[in-house]
């Protein structure tokens, strides 16, 4: 519960560090990791192209949030590009942003 505490503290901050922080996921993401096909090479990968930090969800689904629509797009082939070799995953990617109310 800390985690989702501090990733709302964060987005209502616009603290990207805090938000960062707050995706890093060190008590399930190792097992729930397994259930996803290159969960690793995906967050390895996404990683470098930028993004404040992702994580897995039930489904299984993977988000990924970016600061910025052009680092989100770019996020957003990254994760087409890994998954592009598995012809039955069906991968949706929805860059997007957030505006303030």
């Amino acid at each position: 519960m800390g985690n989702v505490g501090a990733l709302v503290a964060g987005l209502y901050r616009e603290d990207y560090d805090l938000i960062s922080r707050a995706l890093e996921d060190v008590i399930v993401e190792p097992i729930r990791s397994i259930l996803i096909p290159a969960f690793h090479d995906l967050k390895l990968r996404c990683r470098e192209a930028g993004p404040l930090g992702g994580d897995q969800r039930s489904g299984p689904s993977v988000f990924m949030l970016s600061k910025g629509e052009a680092n989100a797009r770019t996020v957003a082939a990254t994760m087409e590009a890994i998954y592009a070799p598995w012809a039955s995953t069906t991968i949706s990617t929805f860059p997007a942003s957030v505006h303030p109310a």
